[in-house]
């Protein structure tokens, strides 16, 4: 999948996977608001987004249809994951969102009511972006802010485990390998930093430093 502005576009072939075959295109999806933030399962049917309308919705990719609207974020959402453990079916059960109000939220899609499972409280600047690290014995989340940080949260104990200083800026976007071990963060300062996840100890390394901030990562898993 890929934003455009206010529109979400999805890819899919016919067994639910994506590729190039079919582009459907969702326009206004997010009530004709901005999209900041989208993901996927890992068999691609279901598409997650986030955007100023203060909402997470998830998608169907086969059937272009919205599956849930998840509500609680106060200001925007700025970003939004979804968990790479699936079922048969291809669904994910668990959301993470993090927003405009500090706040990351825990969603629990096969809930029939009150989906939101836990709030999480420690930054003091926007979330600007948050991944999942599922490849430990305890998985994580790692969260990065505007407050520099980039923080490690418990999904066990539901609990903040580490705060990461190092960034001199605002922090805008953090990835996670497959082995859930390492985690790297760009930011406003022009440094791209590795983190050696280690439970409540961390290593963190500078791998490059230039003169404009780096707005997005990604890493293989």
């Amino acid at each position: 999948g890929s934003v455009c502005c206010t529109r979400l576009l999805l890819n899919s072939d016919d067994r639910g996977g994506v590729n190039a075959e079919k582009k459907w295109e969702l326009k206004a999806a997010h009530d004709a608001l901005d999209i900041t933030g989208i993901s996927s399962t890992d068999k691609g049917r279901v598409v997650a987004s986030s955007g100023k309308d203060e909402c997470v919705r998830l998608w169907d990719v086969e059937t272009q249809k919205q599956i849930v609207k998840l509500e609680g974020h106060k200001g925007w959402v700025k970003c939004v994951t979804v968990s790479a453990v699936s079922d048969d079916a291809g669904s994910s059960n668990l959301v993470v969102s993090g927003g405009r109000d500090k706040a990351i939220k825990l969603w629990d899609i096969r809930a029939s009511k009150t989906r939101e499972v836990h709030n999480l409280l420690g930054h003091t600047g926007w979330v600007h972006a948050v991944a999942l690290s599922e490849g430990l014995s305890s998985p994580k989340i790692v969260s990065c802010s505007g407050d520099k940080t980039v923080r490690l949260w418990d999904l066990n104990n539901l609990k903040q485990e580490n705060v990461m200083h190092g960034h001199e800026l605002r922090v805008w976007s953090v990835a996670v390998n497959g082995s859930g071990d390492l985690a790297v963060s760009g930011s406003s300062d022009g440094t791209l930093r590795s983190w050696r996840l280690a439970g409540r100890s961390f290593t963190e390394k500078v791998v490059e430093k230039g003169d404009d901030a780096i707005l997005a990562v990604a890493m293989t898993k």
